[in-house]
């Protein structure tokens, strides 16, 4: 299904590997989200792939993971369309 509409979505298509290399191995990890009395409330899926068999220069050649709170979110957000902000949480951490 998944498959089905990334192709008609144009956003994946297959192609052929080169001799020497190998397609990284895939799993589909499936979890039960279970609420404060333990009962069933959503089903959650994802797709996530065996990356440790991937070597450094010959695989890939540098890694990024972008990560933002949703609070900086929120305030680029504001100022890029010029909101006016009434309320804004900080938050400080003490070491």
């Amino acid at each position: 299904m998944l498959l089905k509409v990334q192709k008609e979505n144009n956003t994946w298509e297959p192609c052929v590997l080169p001799e020497d290399r190998n397609a990284n191995q895939i799993k589909w990890m499936f979890k039960r989200k279970l609420d404060a009395a333990g009962k069933v409330c959503r089903y959650k899926a994802r797709l996530v792939c065996k990356g440790f068999v991937q070597r450094e220069g010959v695989d890939y050649s540098e890694t990024f993971a972008p990560v933002a709170k949703f609070s900086s979110i929120r305030l680029l957000i504001a100022t890029l369309y010029k909101f006016r902000l009434v309320h804004l949480d900080v938050m400080t951490i003490l070491m």
